[in-house]
């Protein structure tokens, strides 16, 4: 029996819009991904490009919810067949908690907070330039 994923982690949808992003990104590169636009990332490499009204994100938290979104996805990777393919609810439940669980303590032992990581998941939705500049480390560092 196949159970829905509505048990995964209670991120914004962006965090899932991530995960396709990256594995999109990984196969072929969307347009206008990593690529620079002009003017951009001239406030040095600790922020990134801000929109008006947009937060600002320092380097370190945007490479901790690079490393956080890796390890996220790792999770998943690793309980999405085991879930698939446990028998009866109860079981894929349990195994949905403990992924959750999991994931949060990823995003924690990157230094991050889930809403922290939630609003730099959110801030790519309206803001290009932080989209393609995490974007661009995902790639870099799965080529690790």
């Amino acid at each position: 029996m196949t159970m829905p994923r509505q048990g995964w982690i209670k991120l914004s949808a962006s965090a899932a819009a991530l995960a396709l992003l990256a594995g999109v990104a990984h196969a072929q590169q969307e347009p206008g991904m990593g690529q620079q636009q002009p003017g951009a990332g001239q406030q040095g490499p600790d922020v990134a490009e801000p929109q008006p009204g947009q937060p600002t994100f320092s380097g370190e938290q945007i490479d901790s919810f690079v490393d956080a979104y890796l390890d996220i996805i790792g999770i998943q990777e690793e309980y999405t067949a085991e879930i698939e393919g446990s028998e009866g609810s109860e079981k894929a439940r349990e195994l949905q908690e403990k992924a959750n669980d999991e994931m949060v303590a990823a995003i924690e032992d990157n230094g991050l907070s889930v809403p922290e990581y939630s609003e730099i998941a959110n801030a790519m939705d309206q803001n290009p330039e932080l989209r393609d500049e995490i974007s661009a480390k995902i790639r870099e560092r799965k080529q690790q």
